[in-house]
């Protein structure tokens, strides 16, 4: 009985046996070494120096990531279970990291042995260490560092070195001709050591311009400067807003609402490597108002003069931009010709023109604007302006015409609320700008008109305007006539205007002056004033004579003034129809 139970206890153990084997083989399974990264700051040492070498089992959750270190010249250096070695005789040997966990993955580094009687261990300058390879010596240093004039400080186990350490040393060129450092042993042997000094690569962000400003609309190109120059670099560009301004692969920057933007490249091989520019999106733009609430259109246009110009011959190119609402959002881009718009309710409307428009052909003088588009007219009714809000920093290319019966017609007057000065640097004709118009709160007394050559009938018929045109610079000016005729409200003094010297442009005959005042509103005081002015431009100039001036509703009454209608009348052939004077 004692035996059976003997074996049942027997084979009881035997199976709790199994199942627990069973158990073990269903446990934990191994994770097996895949690469090894070996780390060194330098590749050469000293004989008699150490030097520790670093190793990473990849990946970190190996089961087993024991090391196993070993070399393949054992005269050259030593090397412990820890990855430190030890020079021990001049020449090159393999350090070699092995896993321990027998998956055969392994790394290697080899190690140069240098004699330590004539060696460089440290060179230093501005506290960055260089990397000691053999005999090259290569520093990266910031872009900013003048690298003509560095005194790198140098560690060397010989009796001397040259040049020395501290010495100022020029290494612009060493990229190229690498600088030489020689170190002499006590018994006299020599090491040479190549010096390089490379520089971090940098960049600037540059425009073509000193203002940092764009227009809604308005493109402005951002330009890269890389130092060193030779550098060849792939660049992300990167808008801080593309709701403000968007940038293309070229630093083409677009703005498309006013507002504060960084503009940054980057480096597609380093990201270190970058720059930024802020640009402020502005809306000084070309603005006006209209009145669609008795219009009997419903659409309002955005005229172009793409015809050629009567006067200078010019077909006016238009890439223009418009904001319909004035809302700092343009809601049409890159228009080449005439636009329009419908309302979806009548009342003032403003609307803002960025981007190029050099010329504004509001004016039914210009004979584009009897023709129809699609059925819809383009002049008039549908051009209902009130008020001009703002010229805009874009410079103008024509004025000729501009507003020419804009809206007289139904008795409409223009106001204008503009506090800046348009730029008239390339304007050549100013002729009918304000011609037949209504026109309110007009202020031109900062215009700068020394490139303008036509300004005929430039106020003529206009209403409710005095303009103070007294500082102008019509130096270059041909045509004046008609230019205040039938404007009551004008009193134009024009004593402070500097003529041209000479008329030679066959336009510019006897006429250049005829009816310049005819029903104006000028003074007899103003009128003096004229007259003085043309009686000394006449003398000794014969492009002056036999002047026209046609009439003028005001009288010659001083002295002064009377002999001035003497020397143009009398002596150089001036027709005057002034009338007399009743003091």
């Amino acid at each position: 009985m004692d035996v059976i139970l003997n074996y049942r206890v027997l084979f009881f153990g035997i199976l709790m046996g199994l199942v627990s084997c069973s158990n073990d083989l269903d446990g934990p399974s191994l994770v097996k070494v895949e690469d090894i990264e070996l780390s060194t700051e330098t590749n050469t040492i000293s004989v008699g120096e150490t030097l520790q070498l670093n190793a990473e089992v990849v990946p970190e959750n190996a089961t087993n990531r024991k090391i196993v270190w070993s070399r393949d010249n054992t005269e050259i250096v030593e090397v412990d279970q820890n990855g430190l070695v030890k020079a021990l005789a001049p020449g090159r040997a393999i350090v070699t990291a092995t896993a321990g966990d027998g998956s055969g993955k392994e790394n290697s580094v080899q190690l140069t042995v240098m004699d330590i009687a004539n060696t460089i261990t440290s060179f230093k300058i501005n506290e960055t260490q260089g990397v000691i390879n053999g005999n090259d010596i290569s520093i990266t240093l910031d872009s900013d560092v003048n690298i003509d004039a560095l005194a790198p400080v140098i560690v060397h186990t010989g009796n001397a070195i040259s040049p020395k350490s501290g010495e100022v040393v020029d290494f612009s060129d060493s990229v190229n001709v690498p600088v030489v450092y020689t170190v002499t042993a006590e018994n006299g042997e020599t090491n040479r050591y190549f010096v390089k000094v490379l520089q971090m690569a940098s960049m600037d962000l540059e425009i073509a311009s000193d203002n940092f400003e764009a227009g809604l609309g308005e493109k402005k190109v951002i330009h890269v400067k890389i130092n060193p120059s030779n550098a060849d670099m792939d660049l992300q560009w990167s808008s801080s807003d593309p709701q403000v301004a968007t940038v293309d692969e070229n630093g083409g920057v677009m703005g498309v609402r006013k507002g504060n933007v960084t503009i940054t490249a980057t480096s597609l091989s380093d990201s270190r490597i970058s720059a930024s520019l802020q640009l402020t999106i502005t809306q000084n733009d070309f603005v006006y108002t209209v009145d669609t609430q008795n219009s009997e259109y419903d659409n309002v246009v955005v005229f172009t003069q793409t015809e050629i110009d009567d006067v200078s011959g010019l077909v006016y190119e238009y890439n223009y931009n418009v904001d319909w609402d004035n809302d700092g959002v343009v809601d049409s881009f890159g228009n080449t010709g005439s636009v329009s718009h419908v309302y979806s309710e009548r009342g003032m409307h403003t609307i803002r023109i960025s981007g190029v428009y050099p010329a504004i052909p509001f004016g039914i003088y210009n004979t584009e604007y009897f023709k129809d588009v699609d059925d819809v007219p383009l002049i008039g009714q549908n051009l209902p302006l009130v008020a001009i809000n703002q010229w805009g920093t874009g410079k103008w290319s024509s004025l000729a015409a501009a507003f020419f019966l804009g809206g007289a017609q139904k008795g409409i007057p223009i106001k204008v609320t503009a506090t800046d000065v348009p730029d008239l640097s390339e304007v050549e004709n100013m002729g009918n700008m304000f011609n037949g118009i209504v026109i309110s709160d007009l202020d031109v007394s900062q215009w700068d008109t020394s490139n303008v050559e036509y300004m005929g009938s430039l106020f003529e018929e206009a209403k409710n305007v005095d303009p103070d045109v007294s500082h102008w610079d019509v130096g270059k000016v041909v045509d004046m006539s008609h230019m205040f005729q039938g404007a009551a409200d004008a009193n134009p003094d024009i004593s402070n205007w500097n003529l041209p010297n000479s008329i030679t442009s066959e336009s510019t005959s006897i006429y250049r002056f005829f009816n310049m005042f005819k029903d104006s509103g000028i003074s007899n005081e103003n009128y003096e004033k004229a007259l003085v002015l043309f009686a000394e431009k006449v003398k000794n100039n014969p492009s002056y004579q036999n002047m026209n001036l046609g009439e003028v509703p005001a009288s010659a009454c001083t002295q002064n003034a009377l002999d001035a209608r003497d020397i143009l009348v009398s002596d150089n052939g001036w027709v005057i129809k002034d009338q007399p004077c009743r003091n």
